[in-house]
């Protein structure tokens, strides 16, 4: 079970919302038994990007202030936070909508408390603004994610994908991550999941309604990670993968418009997003790697094997079509590709088979590990508990359970 604050706003919204998930029940061969409880908070946001921002720094308010100060800003001397905020603020462009529900959540955060959204430690009231900057946090930082997915050639629908999010091994993290459940009423927008952190407006790893996966990496290589401070203005890169995910496309190619969206932007990170479609527009494969250094991009589309039974690709933080498989420039994220690689001729294509990949290919720093299959909408998530530091059981369920969730 996760921890929750003595007091906080949050726990008697989230008991019911885990009380919905345990009396919600799945009929295999034999009696009934109840699925198991997620390991970490379902928080559903529901109606205009405001309302949504609202909900999420209503329950969440603690949570939010403990991310920001014992994570985010951590070491950071509050007067050099402050300077950077000032020249930041003014750099970051979004969509209306984002900014919307930035304010949304500064004004739910106050309703849940004194009146103020204000973090003592460092003499500083959070504004719409602060919170837009902070998401631009995963832009400069250096992490490490492992990804794979697998597709039978003969049904390229049923692909399926894993992925282990390496970050810090920091009880701060574990404490605060949150399943996001977002049903928007904007008529040019999907309803969608996002496995995230408190106060986290964009995408890591993030599922829509209609069988598209966006997960996001960091990319190391050389000179490659990133540019700061910004040339020019710039969206924090986990906004754009959320635009990407939550955006309903209506032309004729929407697995095009999507890699336009997340290609064609300013960058100041260097990124690997790892992209699943169940229903992929003009022939294109179900899965693909997006690379995208600040400078360029290539997309990798499961040409990594030659087996004629299927198909699979691989994502670490490797650029593996700027750095090829030489391991000189970037030599841990180039060693845990080759890592994965090697287990995958003799995989399977059941979903325990591809779930036991993550386990052979984790780093110590793992915080979640997930699995995502559109053809069903199954999803499995394990975290790390943060006082016993292991893997909670996985907890297993469906996209379409978890959006149509009370």
């Amino acid at each position: 079970m996760f921890p929750v604050t003595a007091g906080s706003s949050m726990k008697r919204k989230i008991a019911m919302r885990l009380l919905v998930v345990l009396l919600t029940f799945m009929l295999p061969a034999g009696p009934l038994q109840a699925r198991p409880v997620s390991p970490v908070p379902v928080i559903t946001l529901d109606g205009s990007h405001y309302d949504r921002g609202f909900e999420h720094g209503k329950v969440l308010r603690s949570e939010i202030l403990d991310v920001v100060e014992n994570h985010v800003l951590k070491g950071i001397p509050p007067a050099s936070f402050k300077l950077a905020l000032a020249a930041l603020s003014w750099m970051i462009d979004v969509d209306e909508g984002i900014v919307q529900e930035a304010k949304g959540m500064v004004a739910g955060a106050k309703s849940a408390g004194d009146g103020t959204f204000r973090s003592e430690r460092f003499d500083l009231d959070i504004t719409w603004k602060t919170l837009l900057v902070i998401n631009a946090y995963v832009d400069i930082s250096d992490a490490f994610c492992s990804s794979v997915s697998r597709w039978r050639q003969e049904d390229p629908s049923d692909v399926a994908i894993v992925r282990n999010l390496d970050w810090a091994r920091d009880p701060v993290l574990m404490r605060n991550t949150v399943i996001f459940v977002h049903r928007p009423t904007e008529k040019d927008e999907v309803p969608f999941v996002s496995v995230a952190f408190a106060g986290m407006v964009g995408c890591l790893s993030c599922m829509n309604q209609d069988g598209v996966a966006i997960f996001l990496n960091r990319g190391h290589a050389g000179g490659r990670k990133g540019v700061f401070p910004p040339q020019k203005r710039f969206t924090p890169y986990t906004l754009l993968v959320r635009k990407a995910v939550e955006k309903r496309f209506t032309g004729v190619n929407p697995t095009r418009d999507r890699v336009l969206i997340l290609a064609g932007a300013y960058r100041i990170g260097s990124f690997i997003l790892h992209i699943v479609e169940g229903k992929p527009s003009g022939g294109e494969p179900p899965a693909a790697v997006m690379e995208l250094p600040v400078e360029t991009f290539r997309v990798r589309g499961g040409a990594e094997n030659k087996e004629r039974t299927g198909r699979y690709l691989i994502a670490t933080n490797h650029l593996v079509e700027l750095d090829g498989h030489q391991c000189d420039t970037y030599p841990k994220s180039c060693k845990l590709y080759q890592k994965a690689m090697k287990q995958m001729p003799t995989l399977g294509f059941g979903l325990d088979a591809l779930w036991g990949v993550l386990h052979k290919i984790q780093i110590g720093a793992t915080l979640q590990s997930m699995l995502y299959a559109p053809k069903e909408g199954t999803f499995w998530l394990s975290v790390q508990d943060p006082e016993k530091l292991t893997m909670s059981p996985v907890f297993k369920t469906t996209v379409d359970t978890l959006l149509k969730m009370d």
